[in-house]
């Protein structure tokens, strides 16, 4: 009886411990969505009020949290608005490279025109040389070593380019780049005679350096800020820039959301198919607790002091026989008032999940069904 007990208290445990690890999951999921919600409104808010670089790590962190197609389109034109049209080319490429996403779909057309004013601004530039593995530093940022796998797109305008390897002088300088242009810079490093006394030189003097375009200019100066580009290109960027779309995460005013309540909406039919699972396991258990009560009856009683006892009437039932009838009679009835308010409360808490997790209408919208032809005949749903 005790080893019987045991086991149906395991299959309880186990069952409960995989439901609750299936729900928490999507719950936390939601949280997240709601967290992504709250960045991109508020980065949207920034934006309004002109603040394009505050409003830049707020779209970053939504798209670390999701990535969605949503959530890379709005960062793209995030970075477009604070004048970083390279980032934004590739995140806008990334959006629209799922044009099925409803939220791409919405917001096509600005997208794909700040697309097209990120890469007016942008250039190629293509760096090979000599020794292999010499570091490439542009603009204040490590790109890479010689060779390059692809060349560097780059904004237009003025570019520092810095190359360097141990036992070898450095070669500094920076390069004029229109935008639209591909260029071609080849580096030949010189080596240091003694490595272990001469300091590497940075004169662009000691180092042979070749461009395939002749309007590429050097300077003398090494620099140690990045420079992405001249003042006047800077400014023509922020001018284009400006009117990067902003796009609502309202999901009245673009007709579609992430929707955080999704992972509640998961949450709830798992919630539901515990509850079913629950109370079926109570209705199962009352049947073999019946049939255990009947069995009980037909050969056994209850002593004045309560303890089972044979009636006589089936001679080869024991007093043991009795009383593992009447445990395990119990035990089972136990168990099916436990299957019964656990099913009960995964109900209860599905209802509340799918209450939760109803979409919000939009201002003035009615109460309706929805029916639309689907391949499998016509699905409908409620609005509520």
């Amino acid at each position: 009886m005790v080893a019987a007990m045991r086991r149906w208290g395991f299959r309880i445990l186990w069952l409960t411990g995989v439901i609750s690890a299936v729900l928490v999951a999507p719950i936390r999921a939601a949280h997240a969505a709601e967290d992504v919600e709250a960045l991109i409104a508020k980065g949207n808010e920034l934006r309004r009020r002109g603040d394009a670089k505050g409003a830049l790590p707020l779209f970053q962190k939504a798209f670390e949290l999701a990535r969605t197609p949503r959530t890379e389109g709005q960062l793209g034109l995030a970075e477009m608005a604070a004048g970083d049209p390279v980032n934004a080319e590739a995140h806008l490429s990334g959006a629209l490279a799922s044009p099925q996403h409803p939220w791409v779909a919405a917001n096509r057309a600005g997208l794909e025109q700040t697309l097209a004013r990120a890469r007016g601004h942008i250039c190629e530039l293509t760096i090979d040389g000599e020794p292999q593995g010499a570091t490439v530093v542009v603009n204040g940022r490590a790109v890479g070593v010689l060779p390059l796998a692809s060349p560097l797109r780059l904004v237009g305008g003025r570019n520092d380019v810095a190359v360097s390897a141990p036992g070898y002088s450095t070669s500094a300088r920076w390069i004029q780049l229109v935008p639209g242009e591909h260029r071609t810079l080849t580096v030949g490093l010189e080596r240091v005679p003694d490595p272990g006394t001469a300091p590497s030189s940075v004169s662009p003097t000691t180092s042979a350096v070749r461009t395939t375009a002749p309007q590429a200019s050097a300077s003398p100066v090494a620099r140690s800020e990045p420079a992405v580009s001249s003042p006047r290109e800077h400014s023509d960027i922020a001018g284009s820039a400006a009117t990067a779309p902003l796009v609502s995460s309202n999901a009245a005013a673009s007709g579609y959301s992430e929707a955080p309540a999704s992972g509640l909406r998961t949450a709830a039919w798992i919630s539901a198919g515990a509850a079913v699972v629950a109370i079926g396991a109570g209705v199962g258990l009352e049947v073999a607790a019946l049939a255990k009560t009947s069995d009980f009856n037909n050969a056994c009683g209850l002593s004045p002091q309560g303890s089972p006892v044979p009636n006589g009437k089936v001679p080869s039932v024991t007093a043991m026989d009795c009383s593992t009838l009447w445990d395990t009679h119990n035990a089972d009835k136990t168990w099916s008032i436990v299957g019964f308010a656990a099913g009960g409360a995964l109900a209860l808490t599905a209802g509340v999940l799918f209450w939760s997790s109803s979409p919000p209408r939009a201002a003035g919208q009615q109460a309706r069904l929805e029916c639309v032809p689907t391949v499998a005949g016509i699905s409908c749903r409620g609005v509520f």
